[in-house]
């Protein structure tokens, strides 16, 4: 696979009747890092040993996966709160918890998560009866909820880092091994316990995203967004963008590089965002000195964020968060059944890199990364923490000025949910 990609469109033209082969043009921008081979190896580096600014441009920048290690460790990672979460702390950390979205499904038809079906609980112990009968028809993802930075996640995370996260057994909003260029869009809790084998379905995100394992084991396969006309997805891809961020003729709203969305009037959702958070501040009587009310946001809108900004919004918009809908109706899943690979030609020629994820390891996998997630029986159950930051674009002069948009949105918008 080239790490150049041309600005070419590229055709895909059908191969006969039996082959599933979408005729489109894709442009495909990208200009991160690509898989070499198959039997390329991911880089695995300790959590926190590397300078934020260098991590930024060995993997952030570059658009490189890499899983990260000793995350749990107490003595060195402002993460190894987790390493508290038995059953019986998260019971009592997420008890105000209530009608708690679960994804569901028919395992005894076979079906896999992430078709969108879910159902509400009416607390987040009920959830947890359900999991520690190890009723494999139910998780807790990222699609049950209905806003950013809400739903049992928000519990175990505080504004607070270091040594009072860890001792409270909570997660930092910033952790600390990130660098500033990644600023949080949402964070998220996953659990699931089941007796067979699981997966996640082929599928990429809109985010680049910290994933954090505390308790199981997951198998990931992964494919660089250079490879995504060959993903087939369920969505008819328009573009990827130089960070690999992808459009699809199905979005509505021009979506840019960092996701943002442009509205109608030319305005962004970002800037609309703002304009009201400081609003609702000015109402509030808070400080708000810190905020260059001068800025210019002419030329800043080249990159934007994918409506998944922190605000209330449609659910269909945003990452696996997937509405009522069918597997036919999320865009970002891949239609390819390993079982009949010769229906999805293209696919032989995409480059995969497979890897394990164990308990006290994360992965940074940035924005646009097709992923297949699959999980072993899982004894005691799969329980992750993730973080999901705003793809920071490649190459745009203007992302500074736009950054510091996204770090005072999550000041006014964000900051304000956590009690400490």
């Amino acid at each position: 696979m080239p790490d150049d990609v041309s600005d070419v469109p590229t055709k895909r033209r059908r191969r006969g009747a039996s082959a599933i082969v979408d005729a489109h043009f894709v442009t495909n921008r990208y200009r991160g890092y690509t898989v070499p081979r198959v039997d390329a190896p991911i880089d695995i580096v300790t959590y926190g040993a590397l300078d934020p600014d260098e991590f930024d441009a060995r993997y952030v920048r570059a658009r490189r996966p890499c899983v990260l290690e000793s995350a749990l460790d107490a003595s060195t990672s402002d993460l190894a709160g987790a390493s508290l979460w038995t059953n019986a702390f998260l019971r009592d950390a997420c008890a105000r918890e209530r009608d708690v979205r679960l994804e569901v499904r028919d395992a005894r038809r076979g079906e896999r998560f992430g078709l969108g079906k879910y159902e509400k609980v009416k607390s987040f112990d009920a959830f947890m009866d359900a999991f520690e009968r190890a009723d494999g028809g139910v998780y807790l993802s990222a699609g049950g909820k209905e806003d950013a930075f809400g739903g049992p996640a928000r519990r175990l995370t505080t504004n607070a880092g270091g040594d009072a996260a860890r001792e409270r057994g909570k997660l930092p909003l910033r952790p600390m091994g990130m660098p500033r260029t990644l600023v949080p869009a949402d964070v998220n809790l996953w659990m699931g316990r089941n007796s067979a084998p699981t997966s996640s379905g082929l599928h990429h995100d809109y985010h680049d995203n910290l994933y954090l394992l505390a308790r199981g084991e997951k198998r990931f396969t992964i494919f660089a967004p250079a490879d995504a006309e060959r993903m087939y997805t369920t969505g008819t891809i328009r573009l990827v963008h130089e960070n690999g961020l992808i459009v699809y003729d199905e979005d509505e709203d021009e979506r840019q590089q960092d996701g943002d969305v442009v509205l109608e009037n030319g305005e962004t959702m970002l800037e609309r965002q703002i304009r009201e958070a400081r609003r609702s501040s000015e109402a509030r009587g808070d400080d708000d000195d810190d905020f260059p009310d001068d800025l210019d946001f002419d030329g800043v809108d080249d990159y934007d964020e994918l409506s998944d900004s922190g605000v209330e919004k449609d659910e269909d918009d945003v990452d696996e968060r997937a509405t009522e809908k069918d597997d036919e109706g999320v865009p970002s899943f891949s239609r390819v059944d390993y079982e009949r690979l010769e229906r999805f030609p293209l696919f032989k020629d995409a480059t995969p890199m497979e890897f394990t994820v164990r308990q006290g390891q994360a992965l940074y996998l940035p924005a646009g990364w097709f992923h297949d997630v699959s999980s072993a029986e899982s004894g005691e159950g799969h329980v992750a923490f993730n973080y999901w930051f705003h793809p920071p674009p490649l190459g745009d002069p203007t992302w500074e000025a736009k950054r510091q948009l996204w770090e005072e949105h999550l000041r006014l918008t964000v900051l304000p949910k956590f009690d400490d």
